[in-house]
């Protein structure tokens, strides 16, 4: 199967220093490669006749060409990345003279991810061996500037439960909707940036002050946990552990959010103390029982576990979720045993998250009706346009949260 090539071409640099003759030689050593080549224009003026002329003369060389205008360059590159994101490029060209050559390479650093294709880029004209300085902090700001503007047509979503008091607290579940992130697996609202997944980090820190906005809190105090399936619990304004999956905070003016794809997220409210926390509380979190170690670092900040609200948030649910038996005898270990369902035929065990969640509430002193299991507790497997899922998805994919934090 031939290579699929994208080429970005910088139309006003090419008009502007007339290397037509030079874009067109470009595409024809191209177009002798064994690729699909599919070209893409970047101007500002939609009315410029010299860029109609590109096009036409273009046509021949491109399986597929696909025009963007804008004043902005940063806006230019994302334009084309959201469409080249839904296209499984192998490799992408930017062409452009040598003036601003650098400064694409530049944007690409900051909007695009390495990780996802192979850059390779082109000056036409004389090149210079004297690199111009650029600017990278008004570069990276003009990039968060311009992210602020871009229309999604969809609105974020935020899933909350009446058993929190709004008057005491901000919290919810956010969904997947409503973000900027274009690659497949991470659309829309990923809220997650880690080094294996492919979204660039400028685009999780807008998604994030897009949620921050709906869900009334500041971007910068967002605080999420740095996971292992474990059940360490960090108490805010103590020493950082170097991995914990619950967060425990009396302080205002912290955003506590646990990160989910198919594993549930508890979010826990005192109150009366006025003090929250969250759990990451997947297959091996629950069998270590994590929801109990968040409650007992909130009572020995004082709360009491008869004044504790805890709901519980999306998660993959038994329909959709298989263990071994060896995995499965973790869950019998800690009388867990009702939580399965064997399955004769494979010789696995469906698992409800839910119910063993609920059984471990329970047993450490939680209300059942201080404990909302209905609001949103959705499958994020079966529910492909609210949730992300590892499970359905696999490699990448995004994260919602579940949020809480304490109004100043």
């Amino acid at each position: 199967m031939n290579t699929k090539i994208a080429l970005l071409v910088d139309t006003t640099s090419i008009i502007k220093y007339s290397l037509q003759a030079d874009l067109y030689s470009l595409c024809d050593n191209l177009s002798a490669e064994d690729c699909s080549l599919h070209i893409y224009l970047l101007g500002q003026d939609s009315d410029n006749k010299d860029i109609t002329q590109i096009n036409e003369k273009l046509k021949k060389y491109s399986t597929m060409m696909q025009t963007f205008y804008s004043e902005s360059n940063p806006e230019l590159l994302f334009l084309a990345k959201r469409h080249l994101d839904d296209r499984n490029f192998e490799s992408i060209f930017i062409t452009s003279s040598n003036d601003k050559i650098h400064m694409w390479k530049a944007l690409t650093n900051i909007l695009m991810t390495a990780r996802q294709y192979e850059f390779s880029f082109k000056t036409l004209g004389e090149a210079s061996e004297i690199e111009p300085e650029i600017d990278l902090k008004r570069l990276q700001e003009e990039c968060r500037e311009m992210l602020k503007t871009i229309n999604t047509n969809e609105p974020i979503r935020i899933i909350k439960s009446p058993l929190i008091p709004k008057d005491i607290f901000y919290h919810g579940y956010s969904t997947r909707t409503g973000g900027i992130s274009s690659i497949a697996g991470l659309k829309s609202l990923n809220l997650l940036y880690i080094t294996k997944k492919k979204d660039p980090k400028i685009v999780i820190e807008e998604n994030v002050r897009r949620l921050a906005e709906a869900g009334n809190f500041k971007p910068e105090s967002f605080t999420t946990p740095l996971v292992d399936h474990g059940n360490i619990v960090w108490q805010t304004g103590t020493p950082k552990p170097e991995v914990y999956d619950g967060v425990v905070t009396v302080e205002q003016g912290i955003t506590l959010a646990a990160p989910g794809a198919d594993c549930l997220d508890l979010i826990f409210a005192d109150p009366i103390k006025k003090c929250c926390g969250v759990a990451h509380s997947g297959w091996k979190g629950t069998v270590a029982e994590i929801a109990k170690e968040v409650i007992k670092k909130m009572t020995e900040l004082g709360s009491n576990t008869q004044d504790i609200l805890v709901t519980l948030g999306p998660a993959v649910e038994g329909c959709c979720f298989v263990l071994d038996t060896k995995a499965a005898q973790k869950f019998k270990d800690i009388s867990l045993s009702e939580c399965l369902k064997y399955n004769e035929k494979d010789d696995n065990y469906h698992v409800d998250l839910f119910k063993a969640n609920l059984k471990i509430l329970e047993r450490n002193g939680i209300l059942p009706e201080n404990i909302d299991s209905t609001t949103a507790t959705y499958c994020t497997v079966c529910n492909p346009d609210l949730f992300f899922s590892c499970i359905r998805d696999k490699t990448p994919f995004g994260n919602q949260f579940g949020f809480i934090g304490i109004h100043a």
